[in-house]
């Protein structure tokens, strides 16, 4: 790698480098590099747990992986069906003029009767309710419960069974998500 003064004006904060690689993985990367190594102790701390939380002997016994949904099915973009922004906060930046990017993006690859769901808020701005519903569904198919979340702290998510959707009452500024929701 090259020396990080080089090229960054800082190193990422833990939650910025989960979210980085998560956007990655969301967006096509089937590989994951390092920043730098040695790195600071807040990056090797966080993507050591997050590597053991997500892609460890532990996440593929509870759910097969993440390598069992991102390398094995078709990926489906679920932008958030409504996501609370406070008054005042930012739109998110789009390459295209005029286009309007939400700052809480996700990607869910479904594999049999489960899906994996991953959740960025990409934003510098918490933001309020965040739900999504599974838009790529065949007709009639339903959220049962969200199974395992090998990625992110705080309240869980919840299935909106009524509705149809996943539901949580906020996210902060990049922070990420990994869900196994189950569905029928």
């Amino acid at each position: 790698a090259f020396p990080a003064q080089d090229f960054w004006l800082r190193a990422p904060t833990a939650d910025e480098i989960i979210a980085m690689t998560l956007l990655a993985i969301s967006h096509g990367a089937r590989g994951i590099a390092g920043w730098q190594f040695p790195t600071t102790p807040e990056i090797q701390a966080v993507t050591t747990l997050f590597a053991h939380k997500v892609m460890g002997t532990g996440a593929v016994k509870r759910f097969g992986g993440l390598g069992k949904f991102v390398l094995g099915a078709k990926g489906f973009s679920v932008f958030p069906a409504d996501v609370k922004l406070p008054a005042g906060a930012p739109v998110g930046w789009h390459p295209h003029p005029g286009i309007y990017q939400d700052p809480v993006e996700g990607k869910a690859w479904p594999v049999g009767s489960e899906l994996l769901l991953i959740v960025v808020n990409s934003g510098d701005t918490d933001v309020g309710r965040v739900n999504f519903r599974p838009e790529f569904f065949e007709a009639g198919e339903k959220l049962t419960r969200v199974k395992d979340m090998p990625w992110g702290d705080g309240e869980p998510w919840v299935v909106d069974s009524k509705a149809n959707e996943l539901v949580r009452s906020g996210m902060k500024a990049k922070e990420s998500f990994v869900l196994v929701v189950e569905f029928s």
